[in-house]
């Protein structure tokens, strides 16, 4: 899971870097883990940015690194005091230096400081609020079926690309739709 990084720029804006875990890394093509991981979680919490990014990048062979490094030069890279992915795991944007900002960027509020969307129906974000009670007790507390209550945990789990219930629990305390 992405947790405690912090992206940095080179002051020409060439170079990028990461602080994980105490530790600077070059943040480039090599990083296939890291891509992969940012990857999915962009497409996750922001479908509409990462459709745009898939559509201007995905002619090109490293189209996933471009589509991510997008994502990281738009959003992060100041040097600040908060982490840019949390212990939490949650995305804390920045709003960067560009030149194209302020109605010059045709992707601004896309993939510059997107909002995030689920890809969670109201009633499945209900029943993932609820994931850390059993089937039965989510479902008398909605008043819908057990059944019903596992097609819906089924569903997130699929859309969310998670695993388990557990990673669904998780999930749900990182988005906070647990109050």
């Amino acid at each position: 899971m992405l947790r405690n990084i912090e992206f940095l720029f080179s002051p020409a804006g060439d170079e990028t870097s990461y602080l994980k875990d105490g530790k600077y890394q070059d943040f480039n093509e090599c990083n296939t883990a890291m891509i992969k991981l940012l990857d999915q979680e962009f497409e996750i919490r922001y479908p509409k940015a990462h459709k745009r990014a898939t559509e201007l990048y995905n002619t090109r062979p490293n189209y996933k690194y471009l589509r991510v490094h997008r994502l990281v030069k738009c959003n992060w890279g100041n040097s600040d005091e908060k982490l840019d992915i949390d212990l939490a795991g949650n995305w804390n944007f920045e709003k960067v230096h560009c030149p194209l900002r302020g109605g010059f960027c045709q992707d601004e509020g896309v993939i510059c400081m997107p909002e995030e969307q689920s890809a969670l129906s109201e009633r499945e974000k209900e029943v993932v609020r609820l994931a850390m009670h059993s089937d039965k007790e989510i479902a008398e507390k909605l008043f819908i079926s057990p059944h019903t209550v596992e097609n819906h945990v089924r569903s997130a789990l699929r859309k969310l690309k998670l695993h388990s219930r557990g990673q669904l629990v998780d999930y749900a305390h990182t988005h906070k739709l647990i109050k």
